[in-house]
């Protein structure tokens, strides 16, 4: 039983969830008076080994944890001690961290593509070499001890679970090693101690399994009870032979090399810090070039490159000419497309017939005269996955695919953001077919003669200029907003975003649908989806995303399946994002916006749309 039960008030706190009884701990979900989560950690004293404590009393853990300050690197929040049934018990609170753990989607089967472990490679080496730049070590990487957070087309990535931070050098642990994960485990960890070179080989381990689905050398010869000396002798038969690179076709030859420099058995052979390993990865091309460092030089004050390593990033908004240039690149979009997106078949359906049929079919396409769409605008309720689904909408159509945020076009210089509008287009027509898909539009589209977007009004003419008949330059552009009503309404006529598509929040079917989908490859008990459907009235995608994410990271930490108590908990604990106003106001909001298209001379072709929408 824990110590602390659920809703119980805790100091100026409330606790939300109970996660795991560690060996000398206990770890909770917490919200403060605002609502806000944290992570809560309850030591308790009697069960602590002496050494655990530094010489003022506190948990040698705490005292490090508090000279880290890193965006990648779980957050110090709070350290005291608080009375429990007359008991006291020492805490330490620190930042929650949303996101699901890498060890939560390897067990899903879901794999990493390389973009997306190089990406999440470069968060956690900053926040390692600042950590290594402090003297101290993590000494417990692994995919579970790392949370990673996509938002939009980016990810970002924390280290978290400090319990086994030390200054280095150490030669005898002064934590417990019982609980680390032998596969992912330096060499010389097992005779020599621990050192930043032991980080780096753990967190190369990480990058192998991201990859190839299970940590380096990793078989089936350890079994439980094994002695340690039983551990050390099987991961040193299973270790002599070569790093196997076979599953996959993708992973470029620079990344092989790395990983087998950084995973090399003998220490001194190794990629010898993170802060080398992150510069390897930002500029593979310059691999071989990297020195090795001394071992005891610490890095920059972030973590990453001491001043003169690099010519430092250049202007994203010029290009190496010095040129205004959007930043921006199109790849063909790889996904599973519309079989995706839970819900919104007749909205999946049309699109099928009345865009992706046209785009992918040019020459039937000009042989029955058929008009070429331009643009499609999506809008709704925030949460209800808008941009999602033009993401996915461009894996169905196997087009080259662009996401680009509004404030990527924002310039300090003058004219700058017009120039980067037109080079966008440019840039669209060189890999046409292609589909490119902005977000928040409205920031970037907003009414001509409204107050103050009367400095917009340049960059508002090129855009609706470069839009005007694109689909006949091969170029489909997606439109996402919350609030179309601010939008300069020459961007909905004809010629320019031909089809505008409500979507809606999810109905109960389509809940039930994505829990269905969220939950898919995840280890679970047998869940009753329908009932959470139903237990979810107004919550829209991202909240049921987020619900879910959350169970599973709960669940994840206590080492068991997810469970339908866990989510329903989970549920509870979550504010819906609309209520019955909101969708009212949207309501409304449709119900105006297909009358103005309507008298603008849309007439036939809207009610084409509402006609199919009924059917």
């Amino acid at each position: 039983m824990s110590i602390l039960r659920e809703n119980q008030p805790f100091e100026s706190y409330n606790v939300q969830t109970f996660i795991k009884k560690g060996m000398y701990d206990e770890t909770y979900f917490i919200t403060d008076s605002e609502g806000k989560r944290h992570f809560l950690k309850l030591f308790i004293t009697a069960e602590m080994p002496k050494d655990i404590f530094g010489d003022d009393g506190m948990p040698k853990e705490v005292q490090l944890m508090k000279r880290l300050d890193h965006p990648n690197l779980i957050r110090f929040e709070k350290y005291d001690t608080a009375n429990v049934d007359g008991t006291a018990y020492p805490y330490v609170i620190t930042e929650f961290v949303p996101g699901e753990l890498i060890e939560t989607r390897l067990m899903s089967g879901s794999p990493f593509s390389v973009e997306e472990v190089v990406e999440i490679a470069m968060h956690v080496l900053g926040g390692l070499a600042f950590m290594h730049s402090k003297k101290l070590m993590h000494c417990d990487i692994t995919p579970r001890n790392i949370i990673i957070n996509k938002e939009g087309e980016e990810y970002n990535a924390t280290l978290i679970d400090l319990g086994h931070l030390s200054e280095y050098p150490l030669s005898k642990p002064d934590f417990l090693i019982t609980d680390l994960e032998p596969w992912y485990r330096a060499p010389e960890t097992f005779w020599e101690g621990f050192g930043p070179e032991a980080d780096v080989f753990s967190f190369a381990a990480v990058i192998y399994a991201m990859l190839y689905g299970k940590a380096p050398w990793e078989d089936d010869s350890l079994k439980e009870g094994d002695s340690d000396k039983d551990v050390r002798t099987k991961l040193y038969n299973a270790r002599k032979a070569a790093l196997s690179f076979e599953g996959r076709d993708d992973v470029p030859d620079w990344l092989k090399k790395v990983l087998a420099k950084a995973l090399h058995i003998k220490k001194e052979k190794r990629i010898d810090s993170a802060e080398r390993l992150l510069n390897i990865m930002a500029t593979p091309d310059k691999a071989d070039e990297q020195p090795q460092r001394p071992r005891e030089e610490p890095s920059g004050p972030e973590g990453g490159q001491n001043k003169g390593d690099s010519e430092g990033p250049k202007d994203s908004g010029r290009d190496e000419r010095g040129q205004i240039s959007a930043n921006i690149e199109f790849k063909v979009a790889i996904g599973g497309g519309f079989a995706d997106v839970a819900g919104m078949e007749e909205l999946k359906l049309r699109l099928q017939q009345r865009v992706l049929f046209v785009l992918k079919n040019k020459k039937k396409a000009e042989a029955y005269k058929l008009a070429i769409p331009n643009g499609m605008l999506l809008y709704g309720p925030p949460g209800c996955g808008k941009t999602y689904f033009a993401q996915k909408f461009a894996e169905e159509s196997g087009f080259k695919f662009s996401f680009v945020k509004s404030s990527d076009l924002g310039s300090v210089f003058i004219h700058g953001s017009q120039t980067m509008i037109a080079d966008m287009f440019k840039k669209a027509e060189q890999n046409q077919p292609a589909i490119v898909c902005i977000d928040e539009i409205d920031a970037l589209l907003p009414r001509r003669g409204a107050i103050g977007t009367e400095h917009t009004s340049s960059e508002v003419n090129e855009f609706l200029s470069q839009m005007n008949e694109c689909g006949k330059r091969g170029i489909f552009v997606i439109g996402t907003t919350n609030r179309p009503s601010l939008i300069d309404t020459a961007a909905l006529r004809k010629g320019r975003f031909d089809i505008i598509e409500y979507v809606p929040a999810p109905d109960e079917r389509t809940r039930k649908l994505m829990f269905d989908l969220y939950l898919k490859d995840r280890p679970c008990t047998e869940i009753d989806t329908q009932a959470l459907s139903v237990a979810t009235e107004h919550y829209v995608a991202s909240d049921i995303a987020y619900i879910v994410n959350d169970a599973a990271l709960i669940s994840a930490l206590r080492d068991e399946a997810i469970t339908y108590d866990t989510i329903l908990k989970c549920i509870h604990n979550t504010t819906p994002s609309l209520n019955e106003k909101v969708l009212n106001e949207y309501s409304h909001m449709k119900d105006e916006l297909a009358g103005s298209i309507a008298k603008g001379g849309r007439v036939g072709f809207q009610a084409i749309l509402d006609n199919d929408a009924t059917r």
